[in-house]
């Protein structure tokens, strides 16, 4: 099987750039890509927030594998950052995320290119905030998907 990582990662991105309720929450984001990124990000310095990156994924053999098929399990790593007072904007935005891509939320598995998503749960959320320059607050996600090839 193929390593769907890339493909898993290109979905995640276009799911969310996709969503207008998301891009609402983005603002002063602008099309075409809403402040929602790849772990490279926009290129641009410093950071215009608030921002969304999307981390490659983490590929392990996969549990669908029991069922007679080839299969892989990756952990997506979705973070958010704002840089308001307090974790409002910062929620508001995971909360969006989550509805989009935990499996019972959604309701049906989101396509990935060339491969057979078979379900994606949210596993973990970490809430962090930091202060530099500003503040900034920063919500982790850990999405598990399940793929077959």
């Amino acid at each position: 099987m193929a390593d769907p990582s890339k493909a898993a990662q290109d979905a995640y991105i276009a799911l969310y750039r996709g969503d207008t309720t998301l891009r609402g929450l983005m603002t002063g984001a602008s099309s075409p890509d809403w402040n929602i990124f790849d772990q490279g990000g926009s290129g641009l310095m410093p950071v215009v927030f608030p921002a969304v990156f999307v981390h490659p994924a983490q590929s392990q053999i996969g549990a669908a594998l029991s069922f007679g098929t080839d299969a892989r399990d990756l952990s997506m790593f979705v973070e958010v950052y704002t840089e308001q007072e307090g974790f409002d904007q910062a929620r508001q935005i995971a909360a969006r995320i989550y509805r989009l891509t935990h499996g019972p939320a959604a309701g049906q598995p989101f396509p990935i290119s060339g491969f057979t998503h078979i379900m994606t749960m949210c596993v973990q959320e970490q809430e962090a905030e930091q202060v530099g320059d500003s503040l900034k607050q920063g919500i982790q996600h850990r999405y598990q998907t399940v793929i077959a090839g």
